[in-house]
C-alpha cells in the first residue's frame, strides 16, 4: 500500500502542501494543492466514507484510521462524487499529456476543490477579487479529433437548405450529449479516461455555433439555452473545463444576428437579448473572469444585431455603443475593445435600415458619424461610403435631394480614388448601384434618365477595363434597379424602355463573363411598367406566360412565376382603362389559377377586385361577391394564402360603390362589421385600415341622402374598442364632407363648413393628418351649391374662396390654392339664384379664370363645365338678352378646346325658351340615343328660324352639336345619321345662300364638323 503522501516528503509553498510526485497506479497522476488547515477536509475525508475502503484498494492508498471518525456528517458523505469526478478529470488531464509530450517531469497545477471554489467565491465578493478561476487544461486525443468532426459537421451546414441543416444540428446536439454522458458515466465507474472522449468549452462553442449557422426554429434561443447549460455544469457539479468564454458569449450574439433576419419583432427582441449578454460579459469581466471580456468582435456582433431592428433608438444604441468602445480602449481597461471601421460600418448600417422605415434624420447622423471616423483616424473603406449612399438611397421616397447627394457621394469616392489611389475607396458596382437606387426611389421627372445614365456609365466604365480588378460590371440588381426607375417614372415611353433593356439583359445573360440574368423580378418589373404607363396588358400577359414557359422548359427557379408577378399582370388589366378589362382580367386568372404550382394569394384577388371597381359596370358589385366567394372557398380548402384580408373586402366596397348598386350603403356597413368582429376575434388579416374605412365613407357619401351623411359623420367620430384602430386622416375627414355637400340637408353647409374649420384648427395645432387639401374647400363650397333657396349661398361660397387665397398667400403652400373646380362650384352656386345679377356674377369668374389662364397658371384652365354652367347660369337669368350672352359663352368655349356638346345646347334651348315664353324641353336621356333625343331641339330651332325667331348661328350651332354627338358614338348607325344630318345642314346653308345672299364665309364660321373630323 502506497500513504497518501509518498515517501513521506511534504514541500510547504506559502502555507499550501504540494503534492508533487506520481502515485504507483497510471490511472492518476499529478497532485492538488489545497490549504494545509483543509488538506483533511479536502481529500481524505472523503475517501473515509461507505466507500473508502473500495477507492482506497483502487488507487493504492491507505486511509489512516485517525481521520475515519472525522468522515461521518452527511454533507461531506455528498460531496464525494464531485471530489471523485475532479480527481479523474485531473487523471484525464496528465493522460493526455503523457500522451502527447511524453513522460517529462512538471508540477501540474492541481484543480480547486468545491470548497476552495465557493471560499473563493466568498472573499472575492468581500475583496473584489476573481470569484473564479480559469484552468488551462491540456485536451486528449480523442477530444481533439472529436471537436475537428463537429467542425467539419458544423461548416457543412448550408443556409439555403433549411432541412439539412436541421438534420445536421440536431445530430451535432445528440453526439454531444451522448459523448458527455458517456465521459460521466466513465468517471462515474473510474475506468482509464486517457483515451476517453471529454467534451470542454470548445466543443460546446462549436455547437452554439453550428445552431447559429443553421435554419432551426428559435435557433438563438437554443443557443443560448446551451450557454445558460454550460454554466450549470460549471457551477453545479464542478467542471471547471465547461467554462464558457468570450467565444461562447459571441456565439450566442451571433445567432441571435442571424435569428433577427426573421423580422422587425424578432430583431427587436434579439437586440434586447445581446445587449444583455453583452452587460453580463462585462459585468463578469469586471469581477475578474478575464477569460470572458469582451473583445471587438464581441462588440461588432452585437452592433449588427441593433442595426437590424430599423429603429432609431437602436441606431443611437449602436453609436452609443461604439463610444464606449473607445472610451474603454483609451481608459485601458479592455484593450481588445478598439473600435474599427468594422464598428463604425454597423452603426451606418444601423440608420439605413431607419432610412428605410421613414426617419427623415438618419442620413445626417449618418454624415456625421463619418465626420466622426475621420476625426478620430480611422480610415472610411468602400463599405462606409456605399452603406452611407444606401441611406440616403433609402431616404430618397421622403427626403427631397437625397438622389443627388447619393451621386455626389459617388464622386467624391471617385476623387479620392484618383487623388490617393487606394484600391480601399474605389466604387464598384455596388456602390454605383446604390445611386441607381435612390433615383430609381425618386419621383422626379429626370429619375430614371439619371438612373438610366449611370448604367451607361458602369458599362463604359467595365468595357474599356478601367475597372482594376475592381468589378463594375453591372448587375442583375443594377438592371432591375434602372427598370424600377423606368416603371416608377410614369413617362409615357417607360415601357418600351423597360421592354429594351429587358431585351439586352437576355443577350448579356448568354455571355459567360456577364453576371446578368433575368429573373422573377425582372419580369415582375417589366409587367409592372407595363401596368403604371397603362401600355399594353396583352404584352404584360405575354411576358408572363413567357416566363412560366421558360420555367417548364428549364426548371430554373429564377423563371418561375410568383403571385408578386401575377398581380401586376392583373393590375396592368386594371390600369389599361379598357372597356373589356375586368373580363380580360378575369379571363387570365382563369388560365393561370390552373399552373399547379402558382397559388395566388390576397393581394393578386384584391386586385381583381380592383380592377371591377373600376370598370363601373352594373355586373361589377355581382362579379367581385363572386371573387369573394372563390378567396373564401379556397381558404377552407387549405390555401390560406387567398385568406380574404380588409383591402378585398374595400376594394369589394368600392365595386358596389361605383356601379351604382341601391344596397351598396347597407352591405358596405356589413362589410365593415364583419371586417371588425373578425379582427376583434384574431384574425390579424381583417384589421381595419384606412382603406377600409375610406371606403365605407365613399360609399355613405355617394348615397346622397340625410340618414348617410350622418352615418358617416358617425362613423368618423366613433371610439372604438379593439386593439388598434387607424387614425382618421385627411381623405376621410373629405369623405364625410362630401357626405353632407351631397345630401342635400337643410344645415348641410354648415356641418361641412364646421368640420372644415376642425381640420384648420387641428392642423395649427400640429396634427399633420388632417391637413386641409384643395378638396376639402371645394367639398364645402359644393356643399353651399347645393344648398337650395338660400341666397347666402354664393356669398358663403365666395368667402370659402378668401379663405383659401389667404391661406394660400400666407404659407406657400399649393394645398390651398384654388383651382378651377373651385371656380366652377362657385359659378354653378351662382347659376342656381336664377337672376341677371347672379349670372353676371357668373361670367366675372369665368372671365377671372381666362385672366389667369393668360398668364400661365395651368390649375385656372377653364373647362367644358366652366363654359356649360355660365351657359345655364344666362339661361336661368330670365334677362331679355339671355340668348344674346348664352351665344356669346358658346362662341367662347368654340374657341377653346372644348366645345359645345348637347348639354350646351339644351341650355341653349333653355335661353331660347326664356327668352321667347315657351315651355322648357326635356333634358337629353343620358344613353347612346341621347342624340336622337336632342334632334326635336334642331326641329323645334327650324321651324323658329322660319318664323323668324332664331338666329341661322343658333341653328348651325345646333347642327354641329347633334353631328359631333353622332361621331362620338362610333356606332356604324350613328355615323350615317352623321352623314345625313351634314347634308341637311349643307342643303339649309344652300336655302339661307338663296335667300338671304348667305355669305360662305358666315356659313364656315360654324362647320365645326369638319374641324371635329380633322382633329
Amino acid at each position: 500500500m502506497v500513504s497518501p503522501v509518498p515517501n513521506g516528503r511534504k514541500r510547504q509553498r506559502g502555507g499550501r502542501i504540494i503534492l508533487s510526485e506520481a502515485v504507483e497506479r497510471d490511472e492518476l497522476r499529478g497532485a492538488w494543492r489545497c490549504s494545509y488547515r483543509r488538506s483533511k477536509s479536502a481529500l481524505f475525508f472523503l475517501l473515509l466514507s461507505s466507500r473508502c475502503d473500495m477507492l482506497c484498494s483502487s488507487f493504492g492508498w491507505h486511509a489512516p484510521s485517525s481521520f475515519c471518525r472525522r468522515s461521518a456528517t452527511k454533507g461531506r458523505r455528498n460531496s464525494l462524487r464531485a471530489a471523485v469526478l475532479r480527481m479523474v478529470s485531473h487523471q484525464e488531464e496528465n493522460s493526455g499529456a503523457r500522451t502527447s509530450k511524453g513522460y517529462a517531469k512538471r508540477e501540474e497545477r492541481a484543480i480547486p476543490s468545491k470548497v476552495f471554489y465557493a471560499k473563493q467565491r466568498r472573499d472575492g465578493g468581500r475583496n473584489g477579487k476573481s470569484d473564479s478561476r480559469q484552468q488551462k487544461f491540456t485536451t486528449n486525443i480523442p477530444t481533439k479529433r472529436f471537436n475537428q468532426r463537429l467542425d467539419g459537421m458544423a461548416k457543412s451546414i448550408r443556409p439555403n437548405n433549411k432541412r439539412e441543416g436541421i438534420e445536421i444540428v440536431n445530430r451535432m446536439e445528440k453526439l454531444v450529449f451522448d459523448t458527455m454522458k458517456e465521459w460521466e458515466d466513465t468517471v462515474a465507474n473510474l475506468q482509464d479516461l486517457s483515451d476517453v472522449i471529454r467534451p470542454e468549452t470548445k466543443t460546446f462553442n462549436i455547437l452554439i455555433n453550428a445552431f447559429g449557422r443553421s435554419a432551426y426554429p428559435d435557433s438563438a434561443l437554443r443557443a443560448e439555452q446551451i450557454l445558460s447549460n454550460m454554466f450549470k455544469m460549471q457551477e453545479t457539479h464542478g467542471y471547471p473545463h465547461l467554462a464558457p468564454d468570450s467565444f461562447s458569449f459571441t456565439a450566442v450574439i451571433s445567432a441571435l444576428s442571424r435569428w433577427a433576419n426573421r423580422s422587425r419583432k424578432d430583431a427587436r427582441e434579439a437586440a434586447v437579448r445581446a445587449m444583455q449578454l453583452l452587460s453580463r460579459m462585462e459585468s463578469m469581466a469586471e469581477g475578474g473572469n478575464r477569460h470572458v471580456a469582451p473583445t471587438a468582435v464581441t462588440f461588432n456582433t452585437v452592433l449588427d444585431v441593433l442595426s437590424k431592428t430599423g429603429n432609431m433608438q437602436d441606431a443611437k444604441r449602436a453609436e452609443a455603443l461604439v463610444e464606449r468602445m473607445q472610451q474603454l480602449y483609451d481608459d485601458r481597461r479592455n484593450a481588445n475593445a478598439r473600435p474599427s471601421v468594422i464598428s463604425y460600418n454597423a452603426c451606418m448600417k444601423a440608420y439605413a435600415r431607419c432610412a428605410a422605415n421613414g426617419a427623415e434624420d438618419a442620413p445626417d447622423r449618418a454624415e456625421e458619424l463619418l465626420q466622426h471616423m475621420k476625426n478620430t483616424g480611422i480610415n472610411a473603406d468602400r463599405i462606409t461610403y456605399t452603406t452611407l449612399i444606401d441611406c440616403y438611397a433609402k431616404a430618397a421616397t421622403t427626403r427631397p435631394g437625397a438622389a443627388v447627394r447619393a451621386e455626389e457621394i459617388l464622386r467624391d469616392m471617385t476623387h479620392l480614388y484618383a487623388v490617393s489611389g487606394n484600391d480601399a475607396i474605389r466604387p464598384d458596382y455596388l456602390s454605383y448601384s446604390a445611386v441607381i437606387g435612390a433615383w430609381a426611389r425618386t419621383a422626379t421627372p429626370d429619375a430614371a434618365s439619371r438612373a438610366n445614365s449611370l448604367l451607361v456609365q458602369m458599362e463604359a466604365l467595365h468595357a474599356a477595363g478601367a475597372d482594376g480588378g475592381i468589378s463594375l460590371a453591372p448587375s442583375t440588381v443594377t438592371y432591375n434597379s434602372v427598370l424600377n426607375a423606368f416603371a416608377r417614372s410614369g413617362h409615357p415611353d417607360a415601357a418600351q424602355q423597360a421592354w429594351e433593356l429587358l431585351i439586352k439583359m437576355q443577350t448579356l445573360s448568354k455571355l459567360e463573363d456577364r453576371n446578368v440574368k433575368c429573373d422573377t423580378i425582372t419580369f415582375s418589373t417589366v409587367i409592372d411598367a407595363i401596368a403604371k404607363t397603362r401600355a399594353d396588358p396583352e404584352r404584360a400577359e405575354e411576358l408572363f406566360f413567357r416566363m412560366e414557359k421558360q420555367y417548364e422548359d428549364t426548371g430554373d427557379e429564377s423563371f418561375r412565376p410568383n403571385s408578386i408577378s401575377l398581380s401586376s399582370a392583373v393590375n396592368a388589366w386594371a390600369k389599361s382603362d379598357r372597356p373589356d378589362a375586368a373580363s380580360r382580367a378575369l379571363s387570365f386568372l382563369d388560365k393561370a389559377e390552373r399552373i399547379a404550382y402558382l397559388r395566388p394569394n390576397a393581394i393578386v384577388y384584391s386586385t381583381l377586385l380592383e380592377c371591377l371597381a373600376k370598370s363601373r359596370s352594373r355586373s361589377a358589385a355581382k362579379a367581385a361577391e363572386d371573387v369573394l366567394v372563390r378567396m373564401e372557398r379556397l381558404y377552407r380548402e387549405g390555401k390560406k394564402e387567398a385568406r380574404p384580408d380588409a383591402a378585398a373586402y374595400a376594394n369589394l366596397i368600392n365595386a358596389y360603390t361605383k356601379s351604382g348598386h341601391p344596397n351598396t350603403t347597407r352591405r358596405a356597413m356589413d362589410l365593415l362589421n364583419e371586417a371588425e368582429r373578425q379582427y376583434s376575434n384574431g384574425n390579424e388579416a381583417m384589421k381595419p385600415t384606412l382603406l377600409l374605412y375610406s371606403a365605407v365613407l365613399q360609399a355613405l357619401a355617394k348615397s346622397a341622402t340625410i340618414e348617410g351623411a350622418e352615418n358617416a359623420e358617425a362613423l368618423l367620430r366613433r371610439k372604438l374598442y379593439f386593439r388598434s384602430r387607424p387614425k382618421m386622416t385627411t381623405v376621410c375627414f373629405n369623405a364625410v364632407i362630401d357626405a353632407h355637400a351631397r345630401s342635400g340637408g337643410p344645415d348641410a353647409a354648415e356641418k361641412a363648413e364646421a368640420i372644415l374649420d376642425e381640420m384648420v384648427r387641428r392642423f395649427e395645432q400640429g396634427d399633420i393628418e388632417v391637413k386641409p387639401s384643395v378638396r376639402s374647400f371645394n367639398a364645402v363650397c359644393l356643399a353651399w351649391k347645393n344648398t337650395k333657396n338660400d341666397a347666402k349661398a354664393p356669398k358663403r361660397a365666395e368667402a370659402v374662396l378668401k379663405k383659401m387665397n389667404d391661406m394660400y398667400r400666407a404659407s406657400g403652400d399649393t394645398s390651398y390654392k384654388p383651382d378651377i373646380c373651385t371656380i366652377n362650384t362657385i359659378i354653378g352656386s351662382w347659376s342656381n339664384m336664377g337672376t341677371k345679377e347672379a349670372a353676371e356674377k357668373a361670367m366675372a369668374f369665368l372671365l377671372y379664370a381666362e385672366g389667369r389662364q393668360a398668364v400661365g397658371d395651368e390649375t385656372m384652365f377653364p373647362d367644358r363645365i366652366t363654359f356649360r354652367t355660365c351657359v345655364e347660369a344666362w339661361a336661368k337669368s330670365g334677362d331679355e338678352t339671355a340668348l344674346k350672352k348664352a351665344m356669346e359663352v358658346a362662341k367662347r368655349m368654340e374657341a377653346s378646346p372644348y366645345k359645345p356638346d348637347l348639354y350646351t345646347l339644351h341650355s341653349l334651348m333653355m335661353a331660347y325658351n326664356s327668352v321667347h315664353n315657351q315651355g322648357e324641353p326635356q333634358p337629353p336621356w343620358r344613353s347612346s340615343s341621347k342624340a336622337s333625343s336632342a334632334e326635336k331641339y334642331l326641329t323645334t330651332l327650324l321651324a323658329a328660324h322660319e318664323a323668324g325667331r332664331a338666329d341661322s348661328d343658333l341653328v348651325f350651332l345646333a347642327y354641329d352639336i347633334i353631328i359631333r354627338a353622332y361621331e362620338k358614338n362610333g356606332s356604324e348607325k350613328a355615323t350615317n345619321r352623321a352623314g345625313e344630318l351634314r347634308n341637311l345642314k349643307d342643303e339649309f346653308c344652300d336655302t339661307l345662300k338663296e335667300k338671304d345672299g348667305y355669305d360662305a364665309v358666315d356659313r364656315n364660321k360654324w362647320n365645326l364638323s369638319r374641324r371635329f373630323r380633322k382633329t
